[in-house]
């Protein structure tokens, strides 16, 4: 019985040695089984290759004599399919043939189907049975929820509609939580570095379908999330970045506002057509960015100017800037150094260093000493219109009700 020899091997080797790092515990436990066992070193290593990885209902099929899993293809499909849902699917639907066929398929069968490259960390697709790597699924669902305009997440194949059930199964049991061992590192630095991440873009996503429906006067989101697609072809919606939070917060997305665009291929002058965040700006934020902002010293709301952006002459003869809101010195640095990204910039173009992480030194002023500031212990004041508090720091602008509207935050531009 080739399923009770491997259980009552693996029961040897988990008596045989306690080291506490892995590899040596495996070789170390391996030359002691076989002090005690005929079996030769490559065969022991292959009984507890199996015993670890393959999935759990396929041990059956070792014994069966209908449909009998060979100890050769329990192997394969351990050693190249981590994924145990896999292993399974390949069994049961592909390996129908003699060893060397089926180990044929399984070489088949291991290549990822979009970028075309062999991966231990492939699954199979629930609605067209393609087989993609995980890099590629994730990838692709990243594209959807990540882009400037709003998508409804598609099968990469089928085009299918992802339910939000599926995609929550991917975004958050699998790759937050870390429930299954074979996820790649190429997932773990989503989970190490950007906590949540995964998270904050489903719950952005269902709350812009939550929008839109609200907006056509539809029912539920699960009812209908598959006719969005035929919906909203003519239209391209997206969010306004100025209002939504970051991804990385834990902000939850319910006053989140969307706009939307005809879709077209050209606009009024016959050329191309290119979708930019300024696009989905909602009423609000849109006047706020392009007309008024107030000065970070002493609050006074100032009109957009329409040649240099180095503001000099507000009524508290302190000097900002109106492109990134941020505090200067009244001379050369913070005139021309501030602004000059390159040759041909200047004062007079709406960019700064601050707004495009310039590596020289950006000349603003951390803690402003003015009779203004210093009574708000050196830091700005909100750069919300109806604000009087303070900000939280020079860098973030806001006070802490509305920091999530900072308008020149260089993730949002």
């Amino acid at each position: 019985m080739n399923r009770q020899k491997i259980e009552d091997l693996y029961v040897l080797y988990s008596l045989c040695n306690d080291e506490k790092n892995f590899y040596v515990k495996r070789k170390k436990s391996i030359s002691e089984l076989k002090k005690y066992t005929k079996i030769t070193k490559s065969t022991i290593d292959k009984y507890l290759t199996i015993q670890e990885n393959l999935d759990i209902r396929l041990f059956p099929y070792l014994d069966n004599k209908k449909q009998k899993l060979s100890l050769g293809m329990a192997y394969e499909l351990s050693t190249q399919f981590l994924n145990p849902d896999t292993q399974y699917e390949v069994f049961m639907k592909h390996l129908k043939k003699k060893n060397k066929e089926n180990k044929q398929i399984v070489s088949n069968l291991k290549t990822c189907n979009i970028c075309c490259e062999d991966s231990v960390y492939i699954s199979s697709l629930n609605c067209c049975k393609n087989f993609i790597c995980e890099k590629c699924l994730m990838d692709t669902i990243l594209m959807y929820l990540t882009g400037i305009s709003f998508k409804i997440v598609l099968c990469p194949f089928c085009k299918k509609v992802y339910k939000l059930k599926f995609l929550k199964e991917i975004l958050s049991t699998r790759y937050i939580k870390n429930r299954n061992i074979w996820i790649d590192s190429y997932f773990k630095r989503y989970i190490n570095y950007r906590k949540n991440y995964f998270y904050n873009l489903l719950n952005r996503y269902t709350c812009i379908i939550d929008k839109i429906l609200q907006e056509k006067e539809l029912e539920s989101i699960r009812i209908n999330i598959k006719h969005l697609p035929n919906i909203i072809h003519k239209e391209i919606y997206g969010f306004c970045k100025m209002c939504t939070p970051d991804i990385n917060s834990n902000f939850r997305y319910t006053n989140i506002k969307i706009k939307s665009i005809e879709k077209r291929c050209v606009t009024d002058q016959n050329q191309l057509l290119v979708i930019k965040p300024d696009m989905f700006t909602c009423h609000d934020c849109k006047h706020v960015v392009c007309d008024i902002k107030k000065c970070p010293h002493c609050g006074i709301q100032t009109t957009k100017p329409y040649n240099c952006n180095f503001i000099s002459r507000c009524e508290c003869r302190q000097a900002w800037c109106f492109v990134c809101s941020s505090r200067l010195p009244n001379d050369n640095y913070g005139h021309n150094h501030h602004y000059y990204i390159g040759n041909g910039s200047s004062a007079y173009d709406p960019k700064c260093r601050v707004t495009e992480n310039h590596q020289g030194p950006s000349h603003v002023i951390e803690k402003c000493k003015c009779s203004f500031c210093i009574t708000r212990d050196f830091k700005p004041i909100c750069l919300d219109l109806n604000c009087n508090k303070t900000a939280l720091n020079w860098k973030v602008k806001y006070c802490f009700n509305h920091r999530y509207k900072n308008l020149m935050n260089q993730n949002n531009i």
